[in-house]
């Protein structure tokens, strides 16, 4: 299972050769536990796994991000969870007039990379550190700027956050909170209002 204290040992240096390595061997379902034998010897059996798992996430989310998901990371749940780029680049083209916008309940990012290639300045805002950490690996893996918060929406402080947005006075900011993962938060009519006033 991964942990983010495994995730960022596989962003490091003995973590990206291993999944230099993990890639070299193109492995598959069928191939999984070979491969991990293989190179345990090397990187250990926690860190070849989840290596490995990499790889093979990657493979099958080709299907959905193209070529980028050669660069990006996953788990299980997020990649089925994740927006594709189509509909996440529909989303972020109505947020494109906007300085800044958050993205409520970010997961791997598949939101916040659209919005940054917009030309938005991005606050992803994400509860689980281990999505955040996705989230953030994800941007900067893409060459992508953005600014990923570790926190509840119910507890997120925009304000704070996005310094310059209406809620302060200044800029054309905006909070967004996106429908297709958040229909029914909270949230989202008073996010909804703030969004069209600011306009």
């Amino acid at each position: 299972m991964m942990t983010v204290e495994l995730f960022q040992s596989l962003l490091g240096p003995t973590g990206r050769n291993a999944l230099a390595s993990a890639t070299a061997l193109l492995p598959t379902v069928t191939t999984y536990p070979a491969t991990i034998d293989r190179l345990r010897k090397h990187y250990g059996t926690d860190l070849s796994r989840a290596a490995v798992e990499q790889v093979i996430l990657r493979a099958k989310a080709a299907e959905k991000f193209g070529t980028d998901a050669e660069r990006m990371f996953f788990t299980r749940e997020s990649l089925e969870m994740a927006s594709r780029p189509e509909a996440s680049h529909h989303r972020a083209s109505r947020m494109a007039g906007f300085a800044r916008v958050a993205d409520l309940g970010c997961g791997l990012g598949a939101d916040a990379i659209a919005l940054a290639r917009v030309g938005c300045e991005v606050v992803a805002v994400e509860r689980s550190p281990l999505l955040a950490a996705l989230a953030e690996a994800n941007l900067r893996a893409l060459g992508l700027p953005g600014q990923v918060v570790v926190a509840d929406v119910l507890e997120f402080d925009s304000a704070a956050s996005m310094p310059h947005s209406p809620i302060r006075g200044g800029g054309r900011g905006a909070v967004g909170c996106f429908p297709s993962r958040m229909a029914n938060h909270p949230l989202r009519p008073t996010y909804g209002a703030f969004h069209r006033a600011s306009r």
